[in-house]
């Protein structure tokens, strides 16, 4: 997904990722999905898997997107 804002979804009930997931799977086919990294996200050690933040043109992004534009259930605004 791409343009969605910063700051959709909550931390822990109806986080964006969980909202998805949920209308997602709620079609018969779909027996998976992945945000990021996804499943290979379970062979990753923390470190590895981490989004870094950093500071590019006065705009916070991360070095990474192994959370798929999703840290802790609210978009960063990152595809």
């Amino acid at each position: 997904m791409t343009n969605v804002p910063s700051g959709v979804g909550e931390p822990l009930f109806d986080g964006l990722d969980s909202d998805l997931a949920k209308a997602l799977l709620s079609i018969p086919a779909v027996k998976g999905i992945e945000f990021g990294a996804g499943f290979k996200a379970a062979e990753m050690k923390g470190s590895e898997n981490n989004d870094e933040f950093q500071v590019s043109k006065g705009k916070v992004t991360t070095l990474t997107n192994n959370a798929g534009g999703v840290l802790g259930g609210i978009s960063t605004g990152m595809p």
